[in-house]
């Protein structure tokens, strides 16, 4: 086929063709930078979302578990509890299975205006006693391979009494462990030996002897050993000088927990009547509050996004209050009331 002679060969764009195409080019450029931005806005969004959500239910599960578990102290109650302990303030109020400070403002580790609670019981199984000691001050032996050391707190109870004292050191041999009791020293907060024994007599129920002359009785082999547990739960700034929800075990150091929680909220609810239904619920040191009839706890968490994610201030309600941050993070209350499964029937 031939080609006419008078069709011409393209040499080249226009000026104008070239700027027409550059700016549909930069059209399409940023719409998709805009899909881009708005994806990872998107993506940053529910990742923070998510992290709260986590972390949320991380630490209610865990709190939840604590606080059923306190006030635990195995087949005696804590009034049947005699304190073998050195006097101090971190014992002395041992058998107090609940404990919370409201809104504190005093103690320069915990955040200002947030709650902080103590739960207190008994941590593992049962360990038997093998046989009756020669006398109340004697040594212990218990199944071998029993788990105690030197330094543990612990109950030693036949279900009639119980002591509590601190073990001071564990000699295995013979097929069992030497639990050791001695008294000594005055160990101070910090020591590892704290708060050591003012008396090594371990005097289980008394036997009469006569009308009115009871006698010390020894341990037998109907008696076992459990260890004390401690457990607190404060809002401490962490290494990043973020608020976060910090834990203590059996008097240890605060770690931090779980990150981004800005506030705690504890609302103790108190049975009067003994009907066990709490009559209301008001906060630790409320005048006339008896932690000892409180069967239920409320508590609130506010948790807080780690980075800005928000495209403006988000204000939010905690506690009856609306706050506006100055800031661009997102926030989520976290609520639930837990029963204390040991004083209910």
């Amino acid at each position: 086929m031939k080609v006419p002679n008078n069709i011409k060969k393209q040499q080249g764009i226009s000026l104008i063709e070239l700027m027409i195409a550059m700016t549909l080019g930069l059209f399409l450029i940023g719409g998709v930078i805009q899909i881009f931005l708005s994806t990872q806005q998107s993506y940053r969004l529910q990742s923070g979302l998510s992290r709260m959500q986590e972390n949320g239910r991380f630490a209610m599960e865990f709190l939840a578990r604590d606080i059923r578990k306190g006030d635990y102290w195995g087949c005696v109650q804590s009034i049947d509890i005699e304190n073998k302990l050195n006097p101090s303030p971190d014992f002395d109020l041992f058998t107090s299975g609940i404990a919370g400070q409201d809104n504190d403002t005093t103690d320069a580790n915990i955040v200002d205006g947030t709650d902080s609670i103590t739960l207190r019981g008994i941590a593992n199984d049962r360990i038997p006693v093998l046989a009756q000691p020669a006398t109340t001050a004697a040594n212990i032996n218990v199944i071998n391979n029993s788990g105690l050391l030197a330094n543990d707190v612990v109950i030693i109870s036949n279900c009639i009494a119980a002591d509590l004292f601190q073990v001071t050191n564990v000699v295995g041999g013979g097929g069992f462990d030497n639990i050791i009791h001695n008294t000594g020293g005055n160990p101070q907060p910090g020591d590892a030996n704290y708060p050591g024994n003012q008396s090594a007599n371990l005097e289980a129920a008394p036997e009469p002897v006569g009308p009115a002359q009871p006698q010390a009785n020894k341990y037998d082999s109907n008696a076992h050993i459990v260890k004390v547990s401690f457990i607190s739960y404060q809002i401490r700034l962490d290494v990043n000088n973020q608020p976060s929800l910090f834990k203590s075990t059996d008097g240890g150091n605060f770690q931090s927990f779980i990150e981004g929680v800005e506030n705690m909220q504890i609302l103790y609810g108190e049975d009067t009547d003994a009907d066990n239904t709490p009559n209301y619920y008001v906060p630790a040191g409320t005048v006339g509050l008896n932690m000892d009839q409180v069967v239920s706890i409320r508590i609130s968490l506010l948790f807080a996004s780690d980075n800005n994610i928000s495209s403006q201030a988000r204000a939010y309600t905690y506690s009856g209050t609306v706050t506006t941050p100055a800031d661009r993070r997102i926030r989520r209350v976290f609520s639930s009331t837990i029963a204390l499964r040991n004083r209910l029937p």
